[in-house]
């Protein structure tokens, strides 16, 4: 009798329970797979966000050595220029002064470099050109004096033959 309830109540309930489990785990089975995939595409998410993160700050960072790189070099090519042009002799052009930072530093010390260069170049100028007119007048000084010692020379000359003709006169006068 019991194996008659066993096989007849028993099994039948026991292969329905079998058949639960085996129908839980295959759904366990599948919310795993699922749960896997859904990792794998957050893993791969996560990777193209990485990567393209990656990509955005390398190319900002570029953009930004760009920008400072100009910043620097803009300046400093004009402090150049203009110094090649001063090194030619070229005083015309001034510096404005640019930043705060060293190169606005640079642009300043410059531009003062220049003003008093110009200051100077004036100065030795204007001194050139007092000595040009105080050369002048020594000159002219010199042509007078000059003339006036040859106008002495001469009337000297003249005394001398006037002298030289009275002693001949004064001999001749004394031997008669």
């Amino acid at each position: 009798e019991a194996r008659r309830v066993m096989r007849e109540q028993a099994m039948p309930i026991m292969d329905e329970i079998q058949a639960g489990w085996t129908q839980f785990i295959d759904h366990q089975g599948k919310l795993m797979n699922a749960s896997v995939d859904q990792g794998h595409q957050h893993y791969q998410d996560g990777r193209r966000l990485s990567i393209a993160t990656s990509a955005f700050t390398l190319v900002l960072t570029l953009l930004l050595a760009l920008l400072v790189t100009f910043g620097i070099t803009r300046p400093l090519r004009h402090v150049l220029a203009v110094a090649e042009r001063i090194a030619a002799g070229d005083l015309t052009q001034s510096i404005a002064p640019g930043t705060r930072d060293e190169v606005g530093r640079l642009q300043t010390a410059m531009g003062t470099m220049h003003d008093r260069l110009a200051q100077v170049i004036g100065e030795v100028r204007n001194g050139a050109e007092a000595v040009g007119g105080a050369a002048d007048h020594v000159s002219s000084a010199s042509q007078t004096l000059s003339q006036g010692t040859a106008e002495q020379a001469a009337s000297l000359e003249e005394t001398t033959s006037s002298l030289q003709q009275m002693s001949a006169g004064i001999v001749q006068n004394a031997a008669n």
